[in-house]
Protein backbone atom coordinates (compact mmCIF):
# COMPACT_ATOMS: atom_id res chain seq x y z
CA UNK A 1 0.00 0.00 0.00
CA UNK A 2 1.16 3.81 -0.66
CA UNK A 3 2.95 5.65 1.47
CA UNK A 4 1.35 8.85 2.01
CA UNK A 5 3.22 10.50 4.86
CA UNK A 6 6.93 9.26 5.79
CA UNK A 7 9.13 11.27 8.73
CA UNK A 8 12.71 10.21 9.31
CA UNK A 9 14.72 11.78 11.71
CA UNK A 10 12.38 15.19 12.31
CA UNK A 11 13.55 17.58 15.12
CA UNK A 12 12.40 20.90 16.18
CA UNK A 13 13.51 23.54 18.08
CA UNK A 14 11.32 26.57 19.14
CA UNK A 15 13.50 30.05 19.63
CA UNK A 16 13.48 29.89 23.29
CA UNK A 17 15.54 26.81 23.23
CA UNK A 18 12.53 24.82 24.12
CA UNK A 19 13.14 21.12 22.50
CA UNK A 20 9.39 20.26 20.11
CA UNK A 21 10.48 16.89 18.55
CA UNK A 22 13.72 14.54 18.83
CA UNK A 23 14.22 12.42 15.98
CA UNK A 24 10.55 11.61 15.18
CA UNK A 25 10.43 8.97 12.48
CA UNK A 26 7.23 7.37 11.20
CA UNK A 27 5.25 6.04 8.56
CA UNK A 28 1.45 6.16 7.34
CA UNK A 29 -0.50 4.42 4.51
CA UNK A 30 -2.57 5.99 2.02
CA UNK A 31 -6.38 5.36 3.67
CA UNK A 32 -5.19 4.66 7.29
CA UNK A 33 -6.47 6.01 10.60
CA UNK A 34 -3.79 7.19 12.78
CA UNK A 35 -4.18 8.24 16.11
CA UNK A 36 -0.99 9.91 17.78
CA UNK A 37 -1.76 10.16 21.81
CA UNK A 38 0.91 11.19 24.61
CA UNK A 39 0.60 14.19 27.44
CA UNK A 40 0.37 17.27 27.43
CA UNK A 41 3.72 18.65 25.71
CA UNK A 42 5.42 15.81 24.30
CA UNK A 43 5.20 17.40 20.44
CA UNK A 44 2.22 16.25 18.73
CA UNK A 45 0.69 19.36 17.93
CA UNK A 46 4.43 20.54 17.09
CA UNK A 47 4.48 17.42 14.59
CA UNK A 48 1.26 18.23 12.97
CA UNK A 49 3.03 21.81 12.50
CA UNK A 50 5.47 20.22 10.83
CA UNK A 51 4.15 18.00 8.17
CA UNK A 52 1.67 21.29 7.23
CA UNK A 53 4.87 23.35 6.66
CA UNK A 54 4.15 26.00 9.46
CA UNK A 55 7.09 24.93 11.53
CA UNK A 56 10.57 23.75 9.70
CA UNK A 57 12.10 21.18 11.51
CA UNK A 58 15.28 19.63 10.50
CA UNK A 59 14.86 16.32 8.86
CA UNK A 60 12.99 14.95 6.52
CA UNK A 61 9.32 14.43 5.50
CA UNK A 62 7.67 12.96 2.44
CA UNK A 63 4.14 13.55 1.38
CA UNK A 64 2.98 10.20 -0.98
CA UNK A 65 6.95 10.03 -1.76
CA UNK A 66 7.43 13.89 -2.61
CA UNK A 67 9.99 15.07 -0.17
CA UNK A 68 8.95 18.68 1.32
CA UNK A 69 11.56 21.07 0.71
CA UNK A 70 11.34 25.56 -0.42
CA UNK A 71 10.43 23.63 -4.00
CA UNK A 72 7.71 21.86 -3.31
CA UNK A 73 6.38 23.14 -0.29
CA UNK A 74 3.16 24.76 -1.99
CA UNK A 75 1.93 21.47 -4.12
CA UNK A 76 3.30 18.70 -0.93
CA UNK A 77 1.29 21.21 1.63
CA UNK A 78 -1.33 20.99 -0.87
CA UNK A 79 -2.23 17.59 0.01
CA UNK A 80 -2.92 18.13 3.50
CA UNK A 81 -5.26 20.19 5.53
CA UNK A 82 -5.54 20.88 8.89
CA UNK A 83 -8.10 21.27 11.53
CA UNK A 84 -6.38 23.45 14.50
CA UNK A 85 -7.78 21.94 18.18
CA UNK A 86 -9.31 25.82 18.81
CA UNK A 87 -12.15 26.44 15.75
CA UNK A 88 -11.62 30.31 16.49
CA UNK A 89 -7.97 30.04 15.47
CA UNK A 90 -9.66 28.89 12.21
CA UNK A 91 -12.71 31.10 11.55
CA UNK A 92 -12.60 34.62 10.57
CA UNK A 93 -15.26 34.90 7.60
CA UNK A 94 -18.44 36.86 8.21
CA UNK A 95 -20.25 33.78 7.58
CA UNK A 96 -20.15 30.26 7.03
CA UNK A 97 -19.89 30.15 3.66
CA UNK A 98 -17.20 32.62 3.51
CA UNK A 99 -15.25 30.58 5.86
CA UNK A 100 -15.35 27.21 4.01
CA UNK A 101 -15.18 28.83 0.28
CA UNK A 102 -12.10 30.90 1.45
CA UNK A 103 -9.67 28.10 0.43
CA UNK A 104 -11.05 27.58 -2.47
CA UNK A 105 -11.47 31.00 -3.78
CA UNK A 106 -7.53 31.78 -2.87
CA UNK A 107 -6.74 28.64 -4.87
CA UNK A 108 -7.97 30.28 -7.88
CA UNK A 109 -11.37 28.21 -8.30
CA UNK A 110 -14.01 30.05 -10.55
CA UNK A 111 -17.48 30.97 -8.35
CA UNK A 112 -19.42 28.06 -9.52
CA UNK A 113 -16.40 25.37 -9.16
CA UNK A 114 -16.36 27.42 -5.62
CA UNK A 115 -20.04 27.05 -4.60
CA UNK A 116 -20.08 23.36 -5.55
CA UNK A 117 -16.91 22.95 -3.16
CA UNK A 118 -18.57 24.79 -0.38
CA UNK A 119 -21.66 22.72 -1.12
CA UNK A 120 -20.26 19.40 -0.70
CA UNK A 121 -17.83 19.98 2.31
CA UNK A 122 -20.82 21.55 4.39
CA UNK A 123 -22.93 18.78 3.41
CA UNK A 124 -19.99 16.51 4.56
CA UNK A 125 -20.38 17.58 8.19
CA UNK A 126 -24.04 18.18 7.80
CA UNK A 127 -23.94 22.17 8.11
CA UNK A 128 -25.78 22.62 4.45
CA UNK A 129 -28.29 25.03 6.52
CA UNK A 130 -26.07 27.45 8.60
CA UNK A 131 -24.09 28.53 5.05
CA UNK A 132 -25.53 31.86 6.01
CA UNK A 133 -24.89 31.72 9.51
CA UNK A 134 -22.05 33.70 11.34
CA UNK A 135 -19.35 31.36 12.48
CA UNK A 136 -18.98 32.85 15.33
CA UNK A 137 -22.41 32.27 16.44
CA UNK A 138 -22.52 29.03 16.14
CA UNK A 139 -22.01 26.60 19.08
CA UNK A 140 -18.21 24.81 19.63
CA UNK A 141 -19.28 21.98 18.17
CA UNK A 142 -20.85 23.43 15.18
CA UNK A 143 -17.74 25.76 14.83
CA UNK A 144 -15.68 21.94 15.01
CA UNK A 145 -17.60 21.10 11.96
CA UNK A 146 -17.45 24.53 10.03
CA UNK A 147 -13.33 24.26 10.62
CA UNK A 148 -13.83 20.47 8.91
CA UNK A 149 -15.48 21.60 6.65
CA UNK A 150 -13.31 24.25 5.54
CA UNK A 151 -10.36 21.87 5.18
CA UNK A 152 -12.61 19.95 2.96
CA UNK A 153 -13.98 22.24 0.60
CA UNK A 154 -9.96 22.17 -0.68
CA UNK A 155 -10.09 18.51 -1.26
CA UNK A 156 -6.64 17.49 0.57
CA UNK A 157 -5.76 13.84 0.57
CA UNK A 158 -4.46 13.87 4.10
CA UNK A 159 -6.69 15.08 7.18
CA UNK A 160 -4.83 16.39 9.87
CA UNK A 161 -6.64 16.91 13.79
CA UNK A 162 -5.83 18.25 16.46
CA UNK A 163 -7.51 17.22 19.29
CA UNK A 164 -11.19 17.05 17.30
CA UNK A 165 -13.46 16.61 19.84
CA UNK A 166 -11.47 18.14 22.54
CA UNK A 167 -14.02 20.76 24.50
CA UNK A 168 -17.02 19.18 22.68
CA UNK A 169 -19.78 17.70 24.95
CA UNK A 170 -20.80 13.60 24.43
CA UNK A 171 -23.48 14.35 21.92
CA UNK A 172 -20.91 16.93 19.80
CA UNK A 173 -18.24 14.59 19.93
CA UNK A 174 -20.56 11.15 19.49
CA UNK A 175 -21.53 12.95 16.06
CA UNK A 176 -18.11 14.54 15.06
CA UNK A 177 -16.93 10.96 15.22
CA UNK A 178 -19.67 9.54 13.03
CA UNK A 179 -18.48 12.44 10.43
CA UNK A 180 -15.08 11.01 10.83
CA UNK A 181 -15.75 7.55 10.07
CA UNK A 182 -17.67 8.44 6.89
CA UNK A 183 -14.38 10.07 5.87
CA UNK A 184 -12.55 7.05 6.74
CA UNK A 185 -15.05 4.97 4.46
CA UNK A 186 -14.35 7.38 2.01
CA UNK A 187 -10.86 6.40 1.77
CA UNK A 188 -9.21 9.55 3.53
CA UNK A 189 -6.00 9.49 5.11
CA UNK A 190 -6.46 10.88 8.61
CA UNK A 191 -4.03 11.81 11.02
CA UNK A 192 -5.34 13.23 14.89
CA UNK A 193 -3.69 13.46 18.04
CA UNK A 194 -6.57 13.52 20.98
CA UNK A 195 -7.04 11.94 24.50
CA UNK A 196 -10.23 11.05 23.82
CA UNK A 197 -10.26 6.78 24.62
CA UNK A 198 -13.63 6.10 22.86
CA UNK A 199 -12.25 8.16 19.42
CA UNK A 200 -9.31 6.10 19.78
CA UNK A 201 -10.96 2.56 20.15
CA UNK A 202 -13.35 3.29 17.60
CA UNK A 203 -11.53 4.73 14.85
CA UNK A 204 -7.39 4.33 14.87
CA UNK A 205 -6.12 1.34 12.57
CA UNK A 206 -2.71 2.43 14.61
CA UNK A 207 -1.76 4.30 17.36
CA UNK A 208 1.36 6.42 18.15
CA UNK A 209 2.69 7.18 21.40
CA UNK A 210 4.73 10.26 22.14
CA UNK A 211 7.07 10.39 25.11
CA UNK A 212 8.38 13.30 27.14
CA UNK A 213 11.78 12.99 25.10
CA UNK A 214 9.58 14.06 22.14
CA UNK A 215 9.82 11.41 20.59
CA UNK A 216 7.39 7.81 19.09
CA UNK A 217 8.34 5.40 22.03
CA UNK A 218 5.68 3.34 20.87
CA UNK A 219 3.76 1.88 17.80
CA UNK A 220 0.61 -0.41 17.70
CA UNK A 221 -2.68 -1.63 16.78
CA UNK A 222 -5.05 0.05 19.80
CA UNK A 223 -6.26 -2.85 22.02
CA UNK A 224 -2.38 -3.67 22.24
CA UNK A 225 -1.47 -0.37 23.28
CA UNK A 226 -4.43 0.34 25.95
CA UNK A 227 -3.49 -3.27 27.24
CA UNK A 228 0.59 -2.52 28.10
CA UNK A 229 -0.14 -0.85 31.60
CA UNK A 230 3.83 -0.40 32.19
CA UNK A 231 3.49 1.84 28.90
CA UNK A 232 0.64 4.22 30.19
CA UNK A 233 2.20 4.53 33.06
CA UNK A 234 5.76 5.19 31.84
CA UNK A 235 4.40 8.14 29.72
CA UNK A 236 1.61 9.86 32.33
CA UNK A 237 -1.56 8.71 29.74
CA UNK A 238 -3.04 7.22 33.06
CA UNK A 239 -2.64 7.04 36.88
CA UNK A 240 -0.94 4.51 38.90
CA UNK A 241 -4.50 3.71 40.57
CA UNK A 242 -5.80 2.80 37.25
CA UNK A 243 -6.75 -0.40 35.47
CA UNK A 244 -6.09 -0.96 32.25
CA UNK A 245 -7.72 0.33 29.94
CA UNK A 246 -8.72 -2.87 27.39
CA UNK A 247 -12.14 -1.79 27.09
CA UNK A 248 -12.42 1.96 26.87
CA UNK A 249 -16.22 2.12 25.57
CA UNK A 250 -17.59 -0.16 28.32
CA UNK A 251 -15.09 1.05 31.14
CA UNK A 252 -16.21 4.40 30.09
CA UNK A 253 -19.62 4.31 29.04
CA UNK A 254 -18.69 7.23 26.97
CA UNK A 255 -21.66 8.33 24.28
CA UNK A 256 -24.27 5.91 25.29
Amino acid sequence: MEIAIKVTDLSFVYPDGTIGLNKVSLEIRKGQTVVIIGANGTGKSTLLLNLMGIFKGEGEIEIFGMPMNKKSLSEVCGRLGLVFQNPDDQLFCPTVFDDVAFGPLNLGYDEETVRQKVKRALSSVRMERFAERSSHHLSFGEKKRVSIASVLSMEPDILLLDEPTGGLDPKSASELLEILHQLKEEGKTILTTTHDLYLISELADIVFVMGEDKNIVAKDLPHIIFSNRKLLLENNLIHKSRSLYEHPREKYNVYQ
